[in-house]
């Protein structure tokens, strides 16, 4: 039997940009539990609960997300309400006996099924993914450096060629220093370039493009390499809008507080369910 257990406010975001190819991620904004931390906890059943703030009161706007796991830590199935386009997609997760996802399906209230189909070399990186729909095919491929860094991302998109999408570069330690994307033709689209703070617990990220260049967020992190706090800028660096995220002691989820001009202005709340 499992038993309802609401946790105090936290939040986890991973912010690890030679893994942001990987694929659209259960959360907004690129949010997810860590496995390790889910095992460790028992979760089976997460709620996301989304509120708003209307006429400065905070407002329960109903589920967000409810996502299962297993014994390993690893999501069994979800169902996403928040999505833009579509009131309700669900996907089924699929893995290999070394845990490694290999397969999405993701149906819809609105849209076409989606398959997303993934392969992995022998030590376990990611090489190839494939997604596709009743009208839309999209394939990339990730090819590594000597120390088995991601360096190269291409991409194709239904029967048109294949191109180079991203391109990573790294400190001589192996710390990831700046990525360049590419569109369809091969023209440079954007550059997005790290810089570390303080005992690296603090990350400014730059992006340049063809119409400018700016600092476009800062991280900070905790000891436990948590991130606890992300600003956005805006139009310029005195215009920013703040990210607040706050940890469980298992390491799980528990809140995500939005601030704009220094005012809440949207939360997600995790709630969880445990084996026995």
């Amino acid at each position: 039997m499992h038993k309802p257990i609401t946790i105090p406010f936290l939040l986890i975001v991973l912010f690890d940009l030679a893994n942001a190819a990987r694929g659209q991620s259960i959360y907004l904004d690129n949010i997810d539990n860590k496995t390790s931390a889910v095992k460790k906890a028992g979760v089976s059943k997460e709620f996301i609960y989304v509120f708003e703030i209307k006429k400065d009161k905070l407002r329960d706007s109903g589920i967000a997300a409810v996502i299962n796991y297993d014994t390993s830590g690893c999501i069994v199935s979800s169902e996403r309400y928040d999505l833009p386009n579509d009131p309700k997609a669900k996907t089924i997760y699929y893995y290999n006996d070394q845990l490694k996802l290999i397969k999405m399906a993701i149906t819809y209230s609105r849209q076409t099924p989606t398959t997303v189909e993934i392969a992995y070399d022998s030590v376990g990186r990611e090489l190839f993914r494939s997604e596709y729909s009743r009208f839309r095919r999209f394939i990339e491929w990730k090819e590594y450096n000597e120390i088995g860094k991601l360096h190269l991302v291409y991409n194709k998109i239904n029967n048109n060629k294949r191109y180079l999408h991203r391109k990573y570069y790294y400190s001589p330690n192996g710390r990831l220093q700046r990525l360049e994307s590419f569109d369809e033709y091969g023209r440079w689209s954007y550059t997005e370039r790290i810089e570390f703070g303080r005992d690296s617990l603090e990350l400014n990220l730059f992006l340049e493009n063809p119409v400018l260049k700016k600092l476009n967020h800062t991280s900070w992190f905790n000891r436990e390499n948590q991130l606890v706090k992300r600003r956005y800028y805006l139009d310029n660096a005195e215009q920013y809008n703040d990210h607040y995220y706050r940890y469980n002691a298992d390491g799980t989820i528990a809140e995500w507080a939005v601030y704009s001009n220094g005012k809440l202005f949207s939360l997600k709340r995790h709630h969880y369910y445990y084996f026995d």
